[in-house]
């Protein structure tokens, strides 16, 4: 049975753009603004998996790329201001397979999301690690 972790993007970030939204609608960006937010919000996933992790982004033209976490190379996290203050961030995959890092947008607790990568990472690493066979001892005369 594989245990999975899905991610959405953050309630905060959510919230907050509505809310942007609703101050700009009287001249009209407002609205777009919203939908726009909703449409990100309810079509992007990061599912992380025992052993992979799946971005699917779209609702037309679906994407979902799995990135092995054996392949996994470096993990960046970035928050501005506002996701300082209210708990959200981005977070990048730098993987063998990609020249360019998938980057997932907005999630609460990048860091922890980070770690949790790491940690999967790590026990991966662990249980794939072979065991040496012990080297018989030889008596030389």
């Amino acid at each position: 049975m594989q245990n999975k972790i899905v991610l959405k993007h953050a309630k905060n970030w959510l919230i907050l753009h509505i809310l942007i939204g609703i101050i700009l609608a009287p001249i009209g960006v407002g609205l777009v603004i919203i939908v726009w937010t909703i449409f990100r919000y309810s079509t992007e996933s990061l599912t992380l998996h025992d052993n992979s992790i799946l971005v699917k982004r779209g609702v037309i033209n679906r994407n979902a790329n799995e990135i092995p976490c054996s392949k996994i190379n470096n993990i960046n996290t970035y928050s501005h201001l506002l996701g300082l203050i209210f708990g959200y961030g981005n977070i990048g995959i730098y993987s063998a397979n990609a020249s360019e890092p998938e980057v997932f947008k907005n999630i609460n607790n990048p860091n922890k999301v980070k770690d949790a990568i790491k940690h999967r990472m790590d026990t991966l690493e662990q249980a794939t690690v072979p065991v040496k066979a012990s080297t018989p001892l030889h008596k030389w005369e």
